[in-house]
């Protein structure tokens, strides 16, 4: 589980705009949270019958999207399942003050109205304390800077593959691009009303 790569090359692009438009994420001018932004009050339209067919798997690692009620834009996050339906998910968000990480603790995640889709990219030996305090101490380390929720999460999981935390099959930035738009079509696949989808990526590594 423990890799060691190269360093990403400054040169190297950031993801693609898939998955998300130039004023996505963006405040009003009044402050407040525009209409196709993702806040972390929108997680908390739930349904206890929501995705009853769907399961997680403890310790595994997750890309998480969410519905930001815009066909083109969606709420992007890193969830480490802690049991079958409950998992952290940690994430960028903007509650209307300007984007901040946020690391929470979400009870019956699967409950979530707004989740399309959970792709698995690795595991975490939850455990083995030292392991799980560095993989938060790395994820906490990320700076959010100019970022908004996708390109933040893509940098984070970066940072969590360098250094050895996640085992995923990722050892050039360039990757991160296939990643992102396999993700998007995990979630183009989703029918309305159907369950949320659970997929497996290509470059998943324990």
């Amino acid at each position: 589980m423990f890799k060691l790569f190269s360093s990403k090359p400054s040169s190297e692009s950031k993801p693609s705009a898939a998955g998300n438009t130039p004023t996505g994420g963006k405040p009003a001018s009044d402050g407040k949270p525009s209409y196709d932004d993702f806040t972390g009050k929108s997680q908390v339209h739930s349904d206890p019958d929501e995705n009853e067919d769907v399961k997680l798997v403890r310790g595994t690692v997750y890309i998480a999207l969410f519905d930001t009620r815009s066909s083109k834009v969606y709420h992007w996050g890193l969830l480490v399942a802690t049991n079958d339906r409950t998992g952290m998910l940690y994430h960028n968000t903007n509650e209307g003050a300007g984007y901040m990480f946020k690391a929470h603790y979400r009870p019956h995640i699967l409950n979530s109205q707004s989740l399309l889709a959970l792709v698995e990219i690795s595991v975490l030996d939850l455990d083995h304390k030292g392991i799980s305090q560095l993989f938060a101490q790395t994820i906490r380390s990320v700076p959010v800077g100019e970022h908004r929720c996708k390109t933040w999460m893509f940098e984070a999981l970066w940072e969590l593959s360098q250094t050895g935390l996640l085992g995923c099959n990722i050892n050039e930035w360039t990757q991160m691009d296939a990643l992102e738009v396999e993700c998007v079509d995990h979630v183009r696949s989703v029918r309305k009303g159907e369950s949320a989808m659970i997929g497996h990526s290509r470059y998943y590594g324990d």
